[in-house]
Order: C-alpha cells, then structure tokens, then sequence
C-alpha cells in the first residue's frame, strides 16, 4: 500500500497541541525538552499551556508546529510503520511550514537544524509581518481568473490554491479590505478575512528571502531519502540547492496544494495521513477527492483508531 503523509501549517495550532503525548511517550518529551534546550526558552509549555495569542506568533507557532509534526511522526514510525511492513511511503507534502517538517522526516537535515531553519524563518516572517502590517481572505467558489484579474487590479497575490473552490489571498490590509469588497461583484459563494498577523506568501515577504538564503547556505543538506512534493511547483526535487532555493522561494510564493495532491494521487497514493491538528488538511483533501482515504493523527487515541482501521 502506497501512503503519502501530509504535515500541517500555521494556523493549525491550539494550547495544549501535544501535552499528552508529552506525558505519554519518552521520545515525544525528549524531542520537546531537545527543542527547549536549543531555543533557550520553554516552548513546550507556551504550547502546552500558554495563550493562544501568544502561540499564534509566527515564530512561535512556527517551531511548536514542527515539533508536534515531527514527534507525531516518530509515533506513526513506532506504532504503526515499523508493524506494517507493506506499507511504503510514497511522498511526503507539508503546507508551507509543514514542508520543512517534511524535510526534516525525509533526513534532508537533522531534527535539530530543521529546528535552527524553522526559528530563523519565523524571525524573519514575524518581523516582516509587524512592519508591513499584511492579512489574508479566503474565497471559496469564485472562478480563478477572475480572482487573477481582481488581484492584478489591487496589486494583492494569490498566497495559496487549496482547491478550485477555495483560494487565499495575501496583501497590506487596505487592498485586502478593498478585496473584500470587490469580491461581491467576481460571484464568490464565501469571503473570509483569516485571523493572521500578515500577508503570507506574498511579496510582502520576498525581503526575507535574502537572508533566509544566507542562512539556508551555511545549513548541511543532505539528499532527501523519502520523495517531496514541493510547494512552489508541485514536483519532487533531490538536488539540494534546488530545494534551497524552493524553500527560499516558497516564503514569498503561491502553495500549489491542489496540484501537488493531485501528483501524488496519479503517482499512485492510495491513502493519506494528515499529521497535525485539527484536521485542517484532511477537510481540503476531501474536497480535491471526496473518495480518497485520509486519516488525520493528533493525539494517542488517534494511533489506536487508525491500527483499527488500516491493521
């Protein structure tokens, strides 16, 4: 059986995303109190216990989700990958922050500087976010050229294509506010302005790219054992610079979610798992493929109810 894993992106978080497993299992903890010890400030119990405003900060949401992505998929290695010998891993997707997750899994880098890259990306973002004052919508079942069209008009950028009914939009808060309006007049079934702190995945962000760059060089990449799909094309990449460069590039660019499931998929996935909270990306993969076989892991009982399904 061939399995793709999906590994979820800001705006996924809640307080409390992985205390159990924390009190649960050692290799969870030690993968926290590791994360802890690097940063030089106690994550795990702004994740564990803290308010979710201060958990929704860029560069704190950012390293919470990575290691509540990566402990979940060591649980999935332990509990269920190393008992199910046929089953094999077809590919790996993360959106946006997801994909450095993804990295991480498929041994590009190691745990710890997946760690040192995801803080140095949530820096940069956050500080880009406080000076440019950026927002996001979400517009579900407009046709896509004329989002293009309203979009080329208020010089916005489509930050993400999750499916051919819902796409999001990146840009200063005026032109997105402006959007909202004008959206009325482009047939769109529903508007949703997103609860974020700036415009990602969109010029906004392309300042960042310099130093993120930078930063990427002096980072030890090796070639990825397990096959990414890649945010910014939708293809699986193995030279390193190469995906360097699309981890650069994927700050200030367009998430081709649909087209990358739908890559997987005529590659031969047969089912997915979400790892992550709040089964965001399982809810946008049923749209792409109502049919499709997706469970979504976020806690133990979730471990128990898939090896009573798929063992």
């Amino acid at each position: 059986m061939k399995l793709s894993l999906l590994f979820s992106g800001q705006g996924a978080q809640y307080v409390g995303m992985g205390k159990t497993l924390y009190a649960e299992y050692s290799i969870v903890k030690d993968l926290w109190d590791k994360a802890n010890k690097i940063l030089g400030f106690n994550l795990s119990e702004i994740a564990f216990n803290g308010t979710i405003k201060k958990l929704s900060e860029t560069k704190i949401c950012q390293l919470a989700l990575y290691v509540h992505g990566f402990s979940l998929y060591k649980l999935l290695e332990i509990n269920f990958l190393k008992k199910n010998k046929n089953i094999d891993i077809n590919s790996i997707i993360g959106m946006s922050l997801g994909e450095l997750t993804g990295l991480a899994v498929s041994e590009v880098y190691s745990f710890e500087d997946g760690l040192k890259i995801v803080e140095k990306r949530g820096e940069l973002m956050q500080d880009i976010c406080e000076r440019t004052h950026g927002s996001m919508a979400s517009i579900i079942g407009a046709n896509i050229e004329d989002i293009k069209d309203l979009c080329l008009e208020l010089d916005i950028d489509i930050s993400n294509i999750n499916y051919s009914e819902q796409v999001v939009v990146s840009g200063i808060n005026s032109q997105i506010k402006i959007f909202i309006e004008k959206s009325k007049n482009i047939n769109c079934k529903k508007i949703i302005p997103l609860n974020v702190h700036g415009a990602y995945h969109s010029r906004l962000m392309k300042p960042a790219s310099k130093i993120f760059k930078e930063f990427l060089n002096n980072i030890f990449f090796n070639k990825p054992k397990k096959n990414i799909i890649f945010n910014v094309n939708a293809f699986n990449i193995t030279n390193i610079n190469d995906i360097k460069d699309a981890l650069v590039k994927q700050i200030y660019s367009t998430v081709l979610w649909e087209k990358s499931i739908k890559k997987t998929l005529k590659e031969g996935t047969e089912f997915f798992i979400e790892l992550g909270p709040r089964k965001i990306i399982q809810s946008i993969v049923n749209k792409i493929n109502p049919s499709v076989k997706i469970y979504s892991i976020d806690t133990d009982k979730d471990f128990i109810e898939l090896n009573k399904l798929l063992c």
